[in-house]
């Protein structure tokens, strides 16, 4: 089940043993949720009020902090969840597997 955009996932620490799994979205280019169709929140390591979707494959900070905090809430409840996350080989111009892909993921982990 997905849990929504919200960044404040302090709140539900609780809720997650109603859900099956949780995933972490990396992946979703869309305008509504990097930050909408004109927003600077698409440019290269722009600073990111709103870190959704594909926006956060140029914040691996936020991304990491969110699945830090995601797999917080699972060693606070009963539940034992899965953790995924959706992800694009690469953003804009950030496409090089060896360059930059590897060492995004090994910084998530």
């Amino acid at each position: 089940a997905h849990h929504g955009s919200s960044s404040n996932t302090n709140n539900n620490n609780n809720d997650v043993g109603r859900y099956c799994e949780l995933n972490l979205n990396c992946e979703c280019p869309s305008h509504r949720v990097v930050g909408g169709k004109n927003s600077n929140n698409t440019k290269h390591h722009q600073p990111n009020k709103r870190a959704f979707g594909a926006v956060l494959m140029k914040n691996v900070d936020s991304a990491t902090s969110m699945l830090t905090t995601m797999q917080q809430a699972v060693n606070d409840s009963t539940a034992a969840l899965p953790i995924s996350v959706k992800m694009r080989i690469g953003v804009d111009d950030l496409d090089d597997v060896d360059d930059y892909l590897i060492p995004y993921i090994r910084q998530l982990v």
